[in-house]
């Protein structure tokens, strides 16, 4: 288990989430989070998503607050689904420019969640 200490809530979910595999926290902050959760929940509540989706749903569910970060516990797939997922975002919304009324928020929340994924896999390397 990496960059999780002892006294970390969510080390125990780690644990729990990961037999066998590598695990890593993720620290989104607010605006990320809400952006990646809402999204998926509406994709699976119009049950146009994939299995993954429900797993990453599942850990954004159990992420924990650590500061002013939601800590995110999940493995390289989980970071890789998120991080496919801000790209999108950001070029869909880049794409459509105008058209997306709060665009320059999305874009900047899915910048910052990129940075989140690349600080954990960096520490967990």
């Amino acid at each position: 288990m990496l960059a999780i200490g002892a006294a970390d809530p969510s080390a125990a979910v780690c644990r729990a989430l990961g037999e066998g595999r590598s695990m890593m926290a993720i620290d989104l902050d607010r605006g990320a989070y809400e952006l990646v959760e809402a999204a998926i929940a509406k994709a699976l509540a119009r049950e146009v998503s994939a299995a993954a989706d429900e797993e990453t749903l599942r850990a954004l569910g159990t992420a924990r607050r650590v500061g002013d970060k939601y800590r995110v516990a999940g493995d390289r797939a989980l970071a890789d689904s998120l991080r496919e997922w801000f790209e999108k975002t950001i070029a869909i919304v880049d794409a459509l420019g105008d058209r997306v009324s709060d665009g320059r928020r999305i874009i900047e929340s899915a910048g910052r969640g990129l940075k989140s994924i690349d600080a954990a896999t960096h520490r967990q390397s």
